[in-house]
């Protein structure tokens, strides 16, 4: 991939890299946060639009956190209907993890949409390095002057 930018021949096809850390209202440990994540990722939020074919989870160690690793396979039929023979497939890849100040949590994502089951090996490839990339550094608040 050169400068972030892969064109496939398909221009249907869809790629979003994402991060995002968000707050986590739930009084439970990380691995009982992550059983959580894994179980609602399990489920279908929309039925009238996504079929899911796949969802696999599981529990690894990343940038020293215990995190959930998933990949998930869906079809999706967007304003069609479920019913409809018309989808393509959407492929999610990625983590979520408690990130260590306990009230936060982090997802890193690849998702592809595309006519194919598979993401291409490259997109997984990049996704791998730009995961691998991130760097979480430690969120402090400082005081500049102080207050007499």
């Amino acid at each position: 991939m050169k400068h972030g930018v892969k064109k496939y021949e398909d221009q249907s096809q869809t790629v979003i890299l994402s991060a995002m850390m968000f707050p986590v209202n739930i009084n439970k440990d990380s691995k009982g946060l992550l059983e959580f994540i894994a179980s609602e990722r399990a489920k279908n939020d929309d039925k009238k639009r996504f079929k899911n074919l796949s969802v696999k989870n599981e529990f690894v160690t990343f940038k020293s956190l215990r995190c959930l690793k998933y990949q998930t396979l869906s079809e999706d039929h967007k304003d069609k209907g479920i019913e409809s023979a018309v989808f393509e497939y959407f492929k999610a890849y990625g983590y979520v993890c408690r990130y260590p100040l306990e009230n936060f949590g982090f997802q890193f994502e690849v998702s592809h949409r595309s006519k194919g089951k598979e993401i291409p090996k490259d997109l997984l490839d990049a996704a791998d390095v730009f995961f691998q990339d991130i760097q979480l550094v430690e969120a402090t608040v400082k005081r500049l002057k102080t207050i007499k």
